[in-house]
């Protein structure tokens, strides 16, 4: 009897073990740098959400200032973009922000910067 109650307890402890929730993929954060009008390289970003800072720098001569914006793209051309920033800089001025971007799905991407001014992002979870 003794026997059959400590292979049931058995059992019902098997069965009722908590779940673990299935680890999110390893990430390397990106960083990305440029100055102007360019499109990135392709970089990969698994599934996920993902925190995205950007600074951006007025480099110019004259003190006009520079716009700063931005877009993340699938090199695939699958889905829309998503939009990182969008700012303007007076002159000599350097700015940072961040913003969040989430449900990315796992594949290749590029930034898009339409920018006047020198910038950098960090793509992190």
């Amino acid at each position: 009897m003794f026997r059959r109650v400590a292979i049931l307890a058995l059992l019902i402890g098997a069965c009722t073990a908590p779940q673990v929730a299935p680890s999110m993929a390893a990430q390397a954060p990106v960083h990305l740098q440029g100055s102007g009008i360019m499109n990135t390289g392709p970089f990969r970003l698994e599934g996920g959400d993902y925190t995205v800072t950007w600074t951006a720098t007025d480099t110019g001569s004259i003190t006009v200032g520079c716009y700063h914006g931005a877009s993340l793209y699938q090199t695939s051309g699958k889905g829309g973009s998503e939009l990182l920033v969008n700012e303007m800089l007076d002159g000599g001025q350097t700015r940072s922000g961040t913003t969040h971007v989430y449900n990315v799905a796992a594949g290749s991407y590029y930034i898009d910067a339409s920018s006047g001014c020198a910038w950098e992002f960090d793509i992190s979870r």
